[in-house]
């Protein structure tokens, strides 16, 4: 433990401090509030001292650095680390978007609620889907996936290697778009159905002009909409399965082009 404090040694346990402080702030689970700023920095420390130990990485070359040189090294993991945190959260977010969607084709999107986890205003059936797909991830242990992943960056990139090569933007995007479709195929069944329903009542609305379909069709909606959600819970947990390790490939692969 001596060691731990000579100017070179520490400087790169800082460093590497930093990248895994980056996933606290942005990935899902180790970023909720409901983990206390105390337990996050405890966490990173203990994380950063079990990379520290077992990293290949030499500490000499962080002897006599420039103070300028330094800043722009941490400033460079952070980024790695909240990077890292942001594309294991991506899925979460467009999964929550495909709530917010049918709440506004259902007609609850003036309801909302208060979510304990980020402590903000959070659509009703977006809230929902992302309690469900964060108990499956939990129960896949989409965790540990994420954990590996930041071990795995300090050997894929190395602290202070970062360089942004010129296919960084086009990957990046890439794994956008593929989490932007796996957002909407969870709501995509649910938004079929109701457009049918919306079809039929402007149908029946053409025919019947005196029948009042707003105030049919919206209940209706709503009902239908509940309904059919129940009805797919028992397939979300099959088709979940495998967006942690899209999750975890997508990390890997804007890893190596950082």
């Amino acid at each position: 433990m001596e060691q731990l404090f000579e100017q070179s040694k520490l400087i790169l346990f800082l460093l590497i401090f930093v990248r895994v402080s980056g996933i606290f702030i942005t990935a899902p689970i180790f970023s909720t509030r409901v983990i206390t700023v105390h337990l996050k920095v405890l966490l990173s420390l203990y994380l950063s001292y079990v990379v520290f130990q077992f990293s290949g990485v030499s500490h000499h070359i962080y002897r006599d650095i420039h103070p300028f040189i330094f800043l722009i090294l941490v400033f460079a993991e952070a980024i790695v680390g909240i990077l890292i945190g942001f594309i294991a959260n991506l899925a979460f977010n467009m999964i929550q978007f495909g709530g917010r969607l049918l709440d506004i084709l259902m007609g609850m999107h003036i309801a909302s609620i208060l979510d304990p986890l980020s402590r903000e205003q959070q659509s009703l059936l977006g809230q929902l889907q992302y309690i469900i797909v964060i108990l499956l991830f939990l129960n896949i242990g989409g965790h540990h996936l994420i954990l590996n992943a930041l071990m795995q960056s300090f050997d894929i990139l190395p602290i202070g290697t970062i360089t942004f090569t010129t296919t960084f933007s086009e990957t990046f995007m890439r794994a956008i778009t593929q989490t932007f479709i796996i957002g909407l195929q969870f709501a995509a069944p649910i938004m079929a159905i109701l457009f049918l329903i919306d079809f039929s009542l402007g149908v029946i609305a053409k025919s019947v002009p005196q029948m009042n379909v707003f105030l049919t069709g919206m209940p209706l909606k709503t009902m239908a909409g509940f309904l059919l959600i129940f009805l797919l819970f028992i397939f979300y947990g099959s088709y979940f399965a495998s967006v942690p390790e899209l999750m975890y490939g997508h990390i890997i692969t804007i890893l190596r082009v950082l």
